[in-house]
């Protein structure tokens, strides 16, 4: 192949001084049997540490040539300019692309392919999912610590496949599949998953449709792991009848620091079963209730509980079912909390 100088100073020569213009007019172009001398792909040899492709229109071809360059760099031992974050969010990329990034992402820290289409039913039904090459993914690496997966349309199938290598990955810490098309069936593999795996810190699976009984075997395992720092479950389907297993989580969860709830479905007897464990927490810093059918009784029991509470920082109530008469005790809980919890916020709007 050519001298990398060389390749890196025809790079930089580019007259597309725009990095979108250049981008997209320079890095669609096809892979071609001597892609290493493509001085298309010199920037992206060159670079070391994050590389930030995010938004620029990228599709399935311009996804294989960077798996290209992942590869290749990875193959040459001692080379310091390996790359060790990919944020290719918000692009065209299917699951053919998609299968190239992940077969070649084994050595990142860091992986963003949110936004983007890796559950393309279109492009499933003509050459298969993104499911295994993530299974792969989370079996091979042991370096990769962030993956976010929101917003691509993935499957059952994609999260059952994922769940499974979720079982025996013990380097991964977050995990962002938010936006999805999940449904039950993954609520119960990823409850499956999480009984096996104690290393995830933050977890987010908000706005997916894991419906009541989803929602109720995830939060049941939830209950009794103590590791996660984040969980957001906002818009999944939680009900009154996982109230004691958020209770659970909240009063023996000795790590957990922010709990997102909001667009569900706890109302009184929820917001009280929830309000009971407060007390009892240490770590606990944001709570997000919002968008929760909590009316007068609900709400006010857990401002009676929050009210000896010492972490909690950040309490969001908005949009709940309570009136507006609410926010005299709002105003009171905050101030008799003034002292022990100086940064306090308490959110309310009917």
């Amino acid at each position: 192949g050519a001298d990398d100088g060389d390749i890196v100073s025809a790079a930089r020569a580019c007259p597309l001084a725009s990095r979108r213009t250049h981008m997209q007019s320079c890095y669609h172009s096809a892979v071609g049997a001597k892609v290493e001398r493509d001085v298309r792909l010199a920037e992206l040899n060159a670079v070391a540490g994050t590389l930030d492709v995010s938004g620029i229109g990228l599709n399935d071809e311009a996804a294989e040539a960077i798996a290209f360059v992942l590869q290749r760099a990875g193959a040459r031992a001692g080379d310091q300019r390996r790359h060790t974050s990919l944020i290719a969010s918000r692009n065209r990329i299917s699951p053919a692309g998609a299968r190239a990034l992940l077969d070649a992402a084994s050595e990142l820290q860091t992986l963003d392919l949110g936004r983007n289409c890796l559950g393309s039913r279109s492009a499933v039904l003509a050459g298969g999912g993104s499911g295994p090459a993530l299974s792969r993914l989370l079996q091979r690496s042991v370096t990769l610590t962030h993956l976010d997966l929101s917003s691509n349309g993935l499957s059952d199938g994609d999260g059952h496949d994922l769940c499974e290598a979720l079982k025996t990955n013990v380097v991964l810490r977050t995990l962002i599949l938010r936006n999805n098309n999940f449904g039950r069936a993954t609520g119960y593999d990823l409850a499956a998953a999480i009984s096996y795996n104690r290393e995830l810190k933050h977890l987010d699976v908000s706005y997916n449709r894991f419906d009541a009984v989803g929602t109720h075997a995830l939060l049941e395992e939830l209950g009794e792991t103590s590791t996660f720092e984040f969980l957001d479950l906002s818009w999944t389907g939680v009900t009154d009848a996982s109230a004691e297993h958020v209770a659970r989580l909240i009063s023996g969860g000795s790590s957990l620091r922010t709990l997102r709830l909001g667009h569900n479905a706890l109302a009184d007897r929820g917001g009280a079963i929830i309000g009971k464990s407060l007390p009892g927490s240490r770590s606990l810093v944001r709570l997000d209730l919002s968008h929760n059918p909590l009316g007068d009784g609900g709400l006010g029991a857990l401002l009676r509980e929050v009210a000896s509470n010492t972490s909690i920082e950040l309490l969001d109530v908005q949009h709940v079912r309570a009136s507006d008469t609410m926010s005299a005790e709002v105003a009171q809980t905050m101030a008799a909390r003034a002292e022990r919890v100086p940064r306090q916020n308490i959110l309310f709007l009917a």
